[in-house]
C-alpha cells in the first residue's frame, strides 16, 4: 500500500528536518527517526540536505571531521530512507553564513560535509549527480539538459 499524505504536488523538507544535534545521543532521536521513516513513504516527499549547521546550538562544530561525526546517523538514516532520489543538496547559503562555524565560507564547509558523507555511503557517481542537482531539476520540473550540453 502507497502511503500519500498530499495531492500530486511535491513536497521538500528542508534542514534533514531538523534534528537536535546539541548531543550525540538526543532524546529526540528515535522520535525523528519515526517520522522520517512515515515521510519517506510518500514518493512525492524530497529531502533537502541543507541548515543542519545551525542544529547544533550556539556554537557550531568548525570542522568538517566534527561536523560529519556529529551528523553521521542522521545523515546516513536519511539516505536509507530517501535514497539519492529524492535527497537534493541545500547550501542555505547566506543564513549558514550567519550561524555556521566559518561565517563567510561555511556554506563551503557544508558542502565538503555532504561530499564526505557521499564517499562514506560509497555512492556512485549517478547517485552523486542526483543529490548535487539532479533531484532537485527533477523535483522543480526543470530541464537541465541543455544547460549540461553546453
Amino acid at each position: 500500500m502507497e502511503l500519500r499524505f498530499w495531492s500530486s504536488s511535491i513536497h521538500l523538507k528542508d534542514h534533514l528536518c531538523k534534528p537536535d544535534l546539541k548531543t550525540v545521543e538526543s532524546r529526540s532521536k528515535p522520535r525523528w527517526t519515526a517520522a522520517l521513516g512515515q515521510l519517506a513513504q510518500d514518493p512525492a516527499v524530497y529531502m533537502k540536505f541543507s541548515g543542519s549547521l545551525n542544529e547544533f546550538g550556539e556554537k557550531a562544530p568548525e570542522s568538517v571531521d566534527e561536523i560529519v561525526e556529529g551528523m553521521r546517523y542522521y545523515a546516513h538514516k536519511t539516505f536509507e530512507l530517501f535514497g539519492p532520489r529524492r535527497i537534493m543538496f541545500g547550501s542555505d547559503w547566506p543564513v549558514c553564513n550567519l550561524g555556521g562555524p566559518t561565517s563567510e565560507s561555511s556554506w563551503g564547509l557544508w558542502k565538503e560535509v555532504v561530499e564526505r558523507w557521499m564517499k562514506e555511503l560509497k555512492l556512485s557517481a549517478e547517485d552523486r549527480r542526483r543529490v548535487w542537482y539532479e533531484t532537485a531539476a527533477e523535483a522543480y520540473g526543470i530541464d537541465i539538459g541543455k544547460y549540461l550540453s553546453e
